[in-house]
């Protein structure tokens, strides 16, 4: 009976710790955001190398500084912007995917910054190690502040983030409930035996 608790326990614990573990490391910033540095100027080349937990969707976004005037706005829309960018990202099972990047378009900006987009999203297969290499043959003007930033980004619908961290909560808890079913096994088998009567 006791071996039979020991074992349940032990399996909650496993359990408990294998969500815990796969659910921080889905939420981890380099999950969502494994690229983030200035935009290369003309002729110049930057390779970064990243580990995902997990594949998906994910774009390329350059941020550039919002102008004063621009961050009173409430629309602040903006028109194209021509570049020469090459993109190659090589990764598991001998993943690779090459691409010109000749324009980006004004989508969103926040209070201090414009946000732009290519129109063509990446498809990682898995998680893993991935190589991410770009150079750039022309830079446009409004990119080459030192604050226009090239970020590889996520993105997916809203959602998985908030699985992941119900899977992180469920595992904490788990792992909690076998530390707590675990003190009481222990007292259990400490306490003396119950007094026979003659």
């Amino acid at each position: 009976m006791r071996s039979r608790k020991v074992s349940a326990i032990t399996l909650t614990a496993v359990v408990g710790a294998a969500l815990l573990i796969y659910g921080s490391m889905n939420l981890r910033d380099s999950n969502w955001e494994p690229v983030h540095h200035p935009y290369p100027r003309t002729g110049a080349s930057s390779t970064s190398k990243f580990f995902l937990t997990s594949g998906g969707r994910f774009a390329l976004e350059v941020s550039t500084p919002a102008k004063a005037s621009d961050a009173e706005l409430l629309h602040r829309e903006q028109p194209d912007v021509t570049a020469q960018l090459g993109v190659v990202i090589s990764g598991p099972g001998n993943f690779q995917a090459n691409r010109q990047v000749l324009r980006f378009h004004n989508g969103g900006w926040t209070s201090d910054s414009n946000l732009f987009f290519p129109d063509s999203t990446f498809d990682l297969p898995s998680g893993g190690y991935y190589l991410f290499s770009v150079t750039s043959q022309s830079t446009p003007n409004l990119f080459i502040s030192p604050r226009a930033i090239l970020s590889f980004r996520r993105f997916e619908p809203v959602g998985p983030e908030f699985g992941f961290a119900i899977e992180q909560w469920i595992g904490g808890a788990l792992v909690v409930a076998a530390l707590v079913a675990t003190a009481l096994l222990r007292a259990s088998r400490s306490d003396p035996p119950a007094p026979t009567s003659a």
